[in-house]
């Protein structure tokens, strides 16, 4: 069976899912980000068919290029919320089975209208536009009305707080991507909600032919407003008694859904409902819980009548935890094999605070201490003879060069990433003259180019 996935996303988050549906369907994909994204690790997967503009997007275009090459694709599917208006067009004019008979549920506002008759589910909302027409009391909630990642997300204390971050994400994107350039989908409405205490529990739901099962319910563990880590938990039954309703409100057909909600005195409140398999370590955490992920894409987006095997029990207490830097600098680490932890970045490699370096997937305690297994060699910032700073852009081919040198192939910027942090005023780099080798990029305030250097 061919699946088309529109949009892969990065290696580092999404090679698994994809390297998953390869055991049983034939893949191709459609991309629209490789000026960001090297995919050519989709390669050893499947076939990309075309390159995209999503500014000039048109279904029909990319339906003629399959039919000029003989690809009969029978389902088309997405793993990020920017891509999911898109792929509902390209279902549509494919006549493939739909995820859902609306293509905006990438819009926070928009899910929070289609649930308001369900208007128990549906904290106190708006979109905020001005500062006079809040309705809402502090503390509240502001985030990104289409953004993804929770990319944004801030808890409002104050009318000084509101105007500064209001400001903020009507252009917030992630530092590495510049995903606003790529996608229209991306506006700059700004969601107000209320704050909601509790719990906060994430659920990944299978929807067939307008009916929803549960997979997986996470009990998170949160800093601020990242997510660090998760537990496996028993299915709500408050949120089971009210799924046929959210399902029939927001107009799902066939399609994964990632919901995320807090309970508190025996109360059930929406957060965010996503059209997509959860991010993240979650597909790993579905597939650890018993199920093939081929079968539930299988039947998503290519055949409602397909078998899906379901557990004959839920496994409570799976852990993920992701293990971030706590400094900028090289990353060394030892690890027991027994640990449980997996790298996400190469030894002896550039990181940033806060970069995600390690998962841990497993049954052991939730709350063991994995942070020992790192240690970070930081980089000093102070003036050295042997370090020299380049400012500007003198060649592409060098600046090219220079991250070929610097970075595993995964983290490597492309060229036209490299040329808008120039044009943005982003980059500057350390070179390290006594060994010349490049050993880190920072982003910040340029300086001068005081030394030359001969390649």
């Amino acid at each position: 069976m061919k699946l088309l996935i529109l949009e892969p996303g990065f290696r580092t988050y999404k090679e698994y899912i994809v390297k998953e549906l390869a055991k049983d369907l034939e893949l191709f994909f459609i991309t629209g980000l490789d000026d960001i994204i090297d995919y050519s690790w989709l390669n050893q997967y499947g076939t990309i068919i075309s390159r995209i503009d999503y500014n000039n997007f048109s279904a029909g275009t990319i339906k003629e290029v399959c039919n000029s090459r003989n690809i009969k694709i029978e389902g088309i599917t997405c793993f990020i919320d920017p891509v999911y208006p898109y792929m509902v067009k390209l279902q549509n004019e494919f006549d493939l089975q739909v995820s859902s008979i609306d293509p905006h549920l990438n819009s926070k506002i928009h899910v929070r209208e289609q649930l308001k008759n369900i208007n128990e589910l549906n904290p106190i909302y708006q979109e905020y536009i001005e500062l006079d027409k809040l309705v809402l009391n502090y503390p509240f909630i502001l985030k990104p009305d289409t953004f993804t990642g929770s990319l944004g997300v801030s808890l409002i204390n104050n009318e000084s707080e509101l105007k500064e971050v209001s400001k903020r994400l009507k252009s917030i994107d992630f530092e590495d991507e510049i995903l606003r350039d790529f996608f229209p989908s991306i506006t700059i409405k700004i969601i107000a909600e209320e704050f909601i205490k509790g719990q906060e529990y994430s659920a990944d739901v299978i929807v067939i032919d307008s009916k929803p099962s549960i997979l997986l319910t996470l009990k998170k563990e949160l800093r601020q407003f990242e997510e660090v880590g998760d537990v496996s938990v028993a299915h709500s039954k408050l949120l089971k008694s009210k799924l046929d309703e959210i399902i029939n409100a927001i107009g799902v057909k066939n399609s994964l859904l990632h919901i995320e909600y807090k309970e508190s005195n025996n109360e059930i409140k929406i957060i965010e409902i996503n059209p997509r398999i959860g991010g993240d370590y979650v597909p790993k955490l579905i597939v650890k819980s018993g199920y093939r992920l081929s079968e539930l894409f299988k039947a998503c987006y290519i055949n409602f009548n397909s078998k899906i095997t379901f557990p004959n029990q839920i496994i409570q207490n799976l852990s993920a935890r992701y293990i971030s830097a706590q400094s900028t600098g090289i990353i060394s680490y030892k690890m027991p094999s027994s640990s449980g932890l997996s790298p996400l970045v190469k030894n002896n490699t550039y990181v940033k605070t806060d970069d995600r370096v390690f998962e841990f997937l497993g049954s052991e305690a939730f709350s063991k201490n994995l942070t020992s297994y790192t240690i970070l060699e930081k980089i000093d910032h102070k003036e050295d003879t042997d370090l020299v700073l380049l400012k500007g852009f003198p060649s592409l081919d060098i600046l090219c060069d220079i991250e070929s040198k610097s970075w595993d192939k995964s983290q490597q910027a492309t060229p036209k990433l490299i040329e808008s942090r120039v044009s943005k005023g982003q980059y500057f780099s350390i070179f390290d003259l006594s060994k010349m080798k490049f050993t880190g990029f920072f982003f910040g305030k340029m300086i001068n180019y005081n030394k030359s250097i001969n390649w």
